[in-house]
C-alpha cells in the first residue's frame, strides 16, 4: 500500500519525486499512450503546412501529469479508508 509507509517506504515520495521532475522538464512533443492522441495528430498533420506542429503540445503534457498526480491521491485516499 502506498499510504502505509511500513509496507511501502518511499514509494509515495519517488512517486511526488517524480511528478516535480517531469515538471521541470521543458517538453514539447511527448507521447504517452492515447492521452498523447497521435493518431489524432498525425491526422491534423497530413494537410498542415507544418506537419510537426499538431504533435506540438506541452499542454497536453502538463495535463497528463495532472491527471497522473490526480489518480495517485485518488488511490492513496481508497487506501486509506480500507485500511484496518
Amino acid at each position: 500500500m502506498l499510504a502505509d509507509p511500513k509496507t511501502s517506504p518511499g514509494v509515495r515520495a519517488d512517486f511526488e519525486q517524480r511528478n516535480r521532475m517531469l515538471r521541470s522538464v521543458p517538453v514539447d512533443i511527448w507521447s504517452y499512450g492515447r492521452d498523447y492522441g497521435r493518431f489524432r495528430k498525425f491526422e491534423a498533420s497530413l494537410p498542415a503546412a507544418d506537419p510537426v506542429e499538431p504533435f506540438i503540445d506541452p499542454g497536453g503534457y502538463l495535463k497528463s501529469i495532472d491527471q497522473s498526480e490526480a489518480k495517485l491521491r485518488e488511490m492513496l485516499a481508497d487506501q486509506k479508508t480500507r485500511k484496518p
